[in-house]
């Protein structure tokens, strides 16, 4: 939509819950429904646990056990297993 949106408050940056889209899952995850994930929200972003839901083929919703700063729509969303790769999406939003 090409807006920016400015804020003078760090705390409107953090968010708690992100709802992603485009969700691929790796083949031994194909019957992913929901599970407690080391989450990265870009791809310098330090891994932090989240609990990933699959809310249907497509959408994954993921909690985050503390906020995160800047959760972006259309930047990448990865989920791992310890170093296993589980999936990933592109964030849509935060909730």
């Amino acid at each position: 939509s090409a807006t920016v949106h400015v804020t003078t408050r760090p705390e409107d940056l953090l968010s708690r819950q992100l709802l992603a889209k485009n969700t691929v899952f790796a083949p031994a995850y194909s019957d992913f429904t929901a599970d407690t994930c080391q989450v990265k929200i870009r791809s310098t972003h330090k891994a932090v646990l989240g609990f990933v839901d699959r809310l249907d083929e497509d959408t994954v919703k993921v909690s985050f056990d503390s906020p995160q700063r800047a959760v972006t729509p259309g930047q990448a969303v990865v989920f791992y297993n310890d170093e296993r790769l589980v999936g990933g999406g592109v964030i849509e939003g935060s909730l």
